[in-house]
């Protein structure tokens, strides 16, 4: 029966191979290797940024490791300089930049996590922030988000003789999540604005094995993502 499920999902694997994807905004702060390398990414991760990536990866890294990784991105830095010491008085920041077109767009994301064998714990803060305006209008628009995970990444591996694959790795990942959200509608001298904020738990699930016997060395992998909100707490 065991070996049955086994083949099923190296089976599985190998249909999949063409859509390892990764879930989420954009992994700034999770590693620049596997950034680059959008979905594919999923298939040869093997450190503590598994925890975002493909869980299984975590059976592949470092017995001990501890990992911390942060990066920023913006579009319109000057802007978002000025805007953020205008904050204050937004109706002022509008009216000073009145026939100037602002579309400014911001993001940190991060992650400090630990590796001991094939467990890990890793929490994983992503933050974005907009700020739009068009020219010859005091209406605008300002948002931004703030959300984090925390997760327990399990991993295992298996050998099964007669397959060609070099080694199966199978992980899961156990998250809390949690997010805030602010929007701003700026018209005039006036303004409203929303909080919500929203918590909840998801699952990861994911599967990577690279297969023998090839003129090229070929990784596929499979990872299936959920992420369960409660109703807004405000």
């Amino acid at each position: 029966m065991k070996r049955a499920l086994m083949v099923s999902l190296v089976l599985a694997l190998s249909a999949s191979a063409g859509f390892a994807l990764t879930g989420g905004t954009a992994p700034l702060g999770f590693g620049a290797k596997y950034a680059a390398m959008g979905g594919a990414g999923s298939a040869i991760v093997d450190d503590i940024t598994a925890a975002y990536y493909n869980p299984a990866g975590i059976v592949g890294g470092s017995h001990t490791e501890l990992k911390l990784g942060a990066q920023a991105a913006t579009d319109g830095l000057d802007k978002l300089i000025s805007a953020i010491a205008g904050v204050s008085d937004p109706a002022k920041y509008m009216s000073d930049n009145y026939a100037n077109n602002i579309d400014v767009n911001g993001g940190l994301n991060a992650i400090v996590g630990l590796q001991l064998a094939d467990i890990g714990l890793s929490v994983m803060p992503v933050s974005t922030f907009s700020l739009t305006k068009p020219a010859n209008s005091l209406a605008g628009t300002m948002a931004g988000a703030a959300n984090y995970d925390i997760a327990l990444t399990l991993g295992t591996s298996y050998v099964i003789p007669g397959l060609p694959i070099a080694r199966l790795d199978l992980g899961a990942n156990l998250k809390s999540a949690n997010m805030t959200n602010v929007a701003n509608i700026i018209s005039g001298l006036s303004g409203s604005g929303t909080v919500t904020t929203r918590n909840g738990i998801g699952f990861d699930l994911g599967a990577k094995a690279q297969l023998e016997n090839l003129p090229i060395p070929l990784s596929v992998a499979i990872v299936l993502k959920d992420k369960r909100f409660s109703l807004p707490a405000s």
